[in-house]
């Protein structure tokens, strides 16, 4: 996943190594709002928000209210498979 990150990247030229920071935190936190990605990553909200719209484009977060303030995202993939790993 990071290398198609890395790849998909160089569309969107500098900003591999942010987009990398934002999928680690969603690894920490599967289920995030932008301001405990920020904090996690020591990023500013709006850099969070840019990368995880990039995120969303290549389908690896999904933004889940359909709200324009307080979002939150998943990593939907992920969160299928630790539920798996449970039953």
């Amino acid at each position: 996943m990071a290398r198609r990150i890395a790849s998909a990247s160089g569309r969107w030229a500098g900003v591999a190594s942010s987009c990398l920071h934002v999928y680690d935190a969603m690894f920490a936190r599967p289920v995030s709002r932008i301001g405990d990605i920020a904090t996690l990553t020591t990023q500013s909200n709006n850099t969070v928000v840019r990368m995880l719209e990039h995120l969303q484009a290549l389908r690896i977060v999904e933004e889940v209210t359909g709200y324009r303030r307080n979002r939150v995202y998943r990593y939907a993939r992920y969160l299928e498979i630790l539920s798996r790993e449970e039953d």
